[in-house]
């Protein structure tokens, strides 16, 4: 017979005075647990946990191997004869939605609480995905910042979800979107979300981090510094960029037009390679065509900071000087 487990009851109100006025709302969003059947001999995965998920049902892999996937609550559920994994939003476990963060005094009650509700404490549990989000309230529409973001050392920049901004490798991500346009919420106030992914974290730190670690203060401490220094190492559009009211001629249109094509495509550096690889472009062609658009990047870009830019830099800075404990 099915037990019935009762969640633990966290606070759920968010009022709409704090999601319009608060300036930024930072913390861990998503993230994957992971427990290892062999490190829990005592307790049978397969045998036990089942019985507290909603839906769940069983399926096979192509190997015929048997595994079980529900939830619990707004999380998604994995449980096989070797493992448990636990995916999904805290903060839309803690909160019902993602729009209030999940803050560090939350963080330890919350991982308790999912494993009172299996029944399952979560210590020998690995944190193999985390996500550290913010809210960041601006000035301007979210776009008009997505557009100055335009590179990043070792990531491939792509657009996210039709109208964002992103930049990937094969351990991170960087996500940067309007999040009043991802819940369909009409607002007073212009709310960019930025994301750092961290997915696989175990490859980042070059060691397993245990749930336990994550609630930590300096651990918290090194996940916002990450996340701030993640947004330092974009390149952003300075002041005067691609602004066609410096066109004094046909070649100014020429050059500034080219700027701005290549600004706002997301893969271009990454075609440039790609062709010189594949030998379709010349190694000293692909040099001469980065040497001429950084040649007119910087006669039409003073060193002077973007006005939004300026404001974004700010914002997040005054993030991590909000939330370091």
């Amino acid at each position: 017979m099915k037990k019935k487990i009762m969640k633990k009851k966290i606070d759920t109100y968010l009022s709409r005075e704090s999601l319009e006025y608060d300036l930024y709302q930072y913390g861990y969003d998503t993230i994957t647990i992971v427990v290892y059947q062999k490190d829990v001999p005592n307790i049978s995965f397969w045998d036990e946990l089942p019985q507290y998920l909603t839906t769940a049902k069983m399926y096979e892999n192509k190997e015929g191997a048997s595994y079980v996937k529900g939830y619990l609550d707004s999380l998604n559920v994995f449980i096989s004869h070797s493992m448990l994994k636990i995916y999904g939003s805290l903060s839309k476990y803690c909160h019902k939605n993602n729009l209030k963060t999940l803050l560090l005094s939350e963080v330890r009650e919350t991982l308790l609480n999912i494993g009172e509700t299996l029944c399952f404490p979560l210590q020998q549990a690995i944190i193999n995905r985390l996500d550290i989000a913010a809210n960041i309230r601006v000035e301007s529409s979210v776009s008009s910042y997505l557009l100055l973001l335009l590179k990043c050392k070792k990531f491939k920049k792509y657009i996210y979800e039709k109208e964002g901004t992103g930049f990937k490798n094969d351990k991170k991500e960087l996500v940067f979107y309007d999040k009043n346009k991802e819940i369909k919420r009409k607002s007073i106030n212009h709310l960019l979300r930025y994301e750092l992914r961290l997915k696989r974290l175990g490859k980042i730190f070059k060691t397993p981090i245990k749930a336990t670690e994550i609630y930590d203060p300096v651990f918290w401490n090194q996940m916002l510094d990450l996340w701030y220094n993640s947004y330092l190492d974009i390149e952003k559009c300075s002041k005067g960029k691609c602004d066609f009211y410096q066109v004094t001629g046909l070649k100014d249109l020429y050059d500034i037009a080219l700027m701005q094509c290549c600004n706002n495509t997301p893969t271009i550096y990454d075609q440039l390679k790609i062709a010189e690889e594949n030998g379709t472009l010349n190694k000293n062609t692909g040099k001469s065509i980065r040497k001429k658009l950084k040649n007119i990047n910087s006669s039409l870009c003073p060193q002077d900071k973007n006005e939004l830019i300026e404001e974004l830099d700010n914002k997040m800075k005054a993030v991590v000087t909000q939330f370091r404990q």
